[in-house]
């Protein structure tokens, strides 16, 4: 009788387990079933959200009101020909008349003056808004001349001209100066405003002339002897 229980009991032991296994197995099915059936969220490619932005350089209209942003305008204006000084004033010596030592005897004396001239051809005038006009007498002259800075100026006297004379027979304390028509002094080879001059019109419209004077300068009490200055210059276009 025992024997009969006990196999019973094993019977319904068996039972129950296989039914909680078919349990487990009916409910996974379902639930792989939901799964497989439940919406899905897409991968997003990375780009693409980028991609639906349009891509934006930076230009030039962009940063107009940058303080790092500026705009240079350059002008100019080419002339059909240019000014040139005439061959035969290119390498002029100009003689002064001579002078006694009485009338140099101490710093900034001077006399002899002497009018230098040279001539300029080939140039051209401008009128107010008209440029390249060649209207006598109506233009503002675009050349102007300019004294080079050389060692033989002597800056500690007024910027003139060393006296460059060899020799024993040299005058001492004797200089050359230049000086505008008004006799007011020219400091060659320094930003002096004098030291730029501006021609005057010829009777060409296209022939221009320097002017200028010469003479002697006085660096204290002078002595008999002879005195040579020697100067360069160069034109511009202003």
């Amino acid at each position: 009788m025992k024997f009969i229980l006990k196999f019973l009991y094993r019977m319904f032991k068996m039972k129950k387990t296989i039914l909680a296994l078919l349990a487990l197995g009916v409910f996974g099915v379902a639930n792989a079933s939901e799964a497989d059936h439940a919406p899905r969220t897409p991968i997003k490619d990375p780009g693409a959200a980028n991609s639906a932005i349009p891509y934006q350089r930076a230009t030039a209209e962009d940063t107009t009101t940058n303080g790092t942003h500026a705009k240079i305008t350059v002008t100019g204006e080419v002339l059909n020909s240019t000014c040139e000084i005439k061959s035969g004033d290119r390498d002029q010596t100009i003689k002064l008349k001579s002078v006694g030592t009485n009338q140099l005897k101490k710093v900034g004396d001077v006399a002899a003056d002497h009018l230098v001239q040279i001539k300029l051809q080939n140039c051209k005038t401008t009128t107010a808004g008209v440029p390249g006009t060649t209207t006598p007498g109506t233009g503002t002259h675009k050349v102007t001349v300019t004294f080079n800075a050389t060692d033989k100026i002597d800056y500690y006297n007024d910027g003139t001209l060393k006296n460059v004379e060899p020799g024993a027979t040299v005058a001492k304390n004797v200089n050359i100066q230049f000086a505008n028509l008004n006799g007011t002094s020219i400091r060659l080879g320094t930003n002096d405003p004098n030291n730029t001059l501006k021609p005057t019109e010829a009777a060409r419209s296209d022939e221009h002339v320097v002017e200028f004077l010469a003479r002697y300068y006085a660096t204290g009490q002078s002595t008999p002897g002879l005195v040579k200055g020697e100067a360069e210059l160069d034109l511009a276009y202003e």
